[in-house]
C-alpha cells in the first residue's frame, strides 16, 4: 500500500500562495464564529495560525443574536472590511445554511458555497473551486494520478465536496474526462458500484466503511470523511486503511491526508480573493491551479 501524504502537497499550494502573496497588501480573512463548538473553536484557532504563518490577517468574529433569523446577513455585514470571509461549521441548528453562503459576497466568499460561484464551477469557470474539492484536485494531480477515462466513484452529495468534485471531475478539462458516478445514503448496490471503480472519493464521515476486499487490487482511494468511531469514540476516516496493508491500494491517511492540503486550499482561495479585488492577475506556474483559475 502506498500512502498518499498530504503535507508534500500542502507544501506546493503554500508555495503558490506565498508567491501570489508578493507585493500586495496582507489579506484579511474574517472567519465568523457562531455558537460555542468545542470543535469549530479550535478549527478557528488553527487559521489564525495558518494564516499569520502566511503572511495573512485572520480574524475570528462571534457574532451575536444568533436567535435572530438574519443574523448571518449582519454578521457579514460587520466582516465587510475583510478581503474575505468564511463561517465556521457547524452552524447553529435552525440557520439557513444557503441564507448564510449567500450573505457573503461572492468575490469574498472563499469556500466557492454562495450559489453565483456554485454556478460558475457548474460552468466549467470556477471562481472560487471549495476548498476540500480544490485539495483533492491537487493530491490526485501531485502523485499523477489520471482521472481522464477512469471510473471514479464519488461518496458524498454535499455541496461543499461531494457535489463539486462530481461535476468538475466530469468536465472536459485538463482536470477531468472521468465516468463519475455519485452515490449516497440511499444508494442501493454501494458494493458493485464500489467493486468496478479506479478511483473512489470517501466524503460520507462513516468510520470505517471502506474495507479491503470492497474495491479493487490497484484502486486509490481518496478518504475524505472524518468521524467517531462507533466502537471506541476515535476518529477516523471513511477507509479501514489498516486492512489495505500488503495491497497495491494508493491511498491518503487519516490524519494527514486531506486535512491539511484543505487548509492550503482555502488559504490559496483569500490571496486569489484578494487578487481579484485589486484587479491582478492569477499566475502561479502551476498548470492544475492556472487551468482551473485561469490567468485573470
Amino acid at each position: 500500500m502506498e500512502l498518499l501524504k498530504g503535507s508534500p502537497v500542502a507544501e506546493v499550494v503554500d508555495l503558490a500562495t506565498r508567491e501570489l502573496l508578493k507585493g500586495i497588501k496582507a489579506p484579511q480573512l474574517a472567519v465568523i464564529l457562531p455558537g460555542d463548538d468545542p470543535s469549530s473553536s479550535v478549527y478557528s484557532r488553527s487559521k489564525v495560525r495558518k494564516g499569520s504563518g502566511l503572511g495573512m490577517d485572520v480574524r475570528v468574529m462571534v457574532p451575536d443574536k444568533l436567535t435572530d433569523g438574519d443574523w448571518t446577513a449582519k454578521a457579514s455585514s460587520e466582516a465587510s472590511y475583510a478581503d474575505a470571509m468564511v463561517f465556521e461549521r457547524p452552524l447553529p441548528p435552525g440557520t439557513d445554511n444557503i441564507g448564510a453562503s449567500s450573505s457573503i459576497p461572492p468575490l469574498k466568499d472563499v469556500e466557492g458555497m454562495h450559489p453565483e460561484n456554485q454556478g460558475l464551477l457548474l460552468l466549467g469557470r470556477p471562481r472560487f473551486v471549495p476548498p476540500t474539492a480544490l485539495g483533492v484536485l491537487m493530491l490526485l494531480d501531485h502523485y499523477e494520478i489520471d482521472v481522464s477515462g477512469k471510473r471514479v466513484l464519488v461518496l458524498g452529495r454535499g455541496a461543499n465536496v461531494g457535489r463539486p468534485l462530481s461535476i468538475l471531475l466530469s468536465q472536459k478539462a485538463p482536470w477531468g474526462d472521468a465516468t463519475v458516478t455519485l452515490v449516497h445514503s440511499r444508494s442501493p448496490g454501494l458494493k458493485e458500484v464500489l467493486s468496478g471503480s479506479d478511483i473512489v472519493i470517501a466524503a460520507v464521515g462513516s468510520a470505517g466503511l471502506i474495507k479491503r476486499g470492497m474495491v479493487k487490487e490497484d484502486a486509490v482511494l481518496i478518504d475524505v470523511g472524518l468521524s467517531a468511531d462507533p466502537a471506541d469514540g476515535r476518529m477516523k476516516g471513511d477507509v479501514d486503511i489498516s486492512g489495505f496493508e500488503g495491497t497495491h491500494i494508493r491511498a491518503t491517511p487519516t490524519p494527514g491526508g486531506t486535512g491539511p492540503v484543505t487548509v492550503s486550499c482555502m488559504f490559496l482561495n483569500v490571496v486569489r480573493a484578494k487578487r481579484l479585488s485589486l484587479g491582478l492577475p492569477f499566475r502561479t506556474g502551476h498548470e492544475l491551479l492556472d487551468s482551473l483559475y485561469g490567468v485573470g
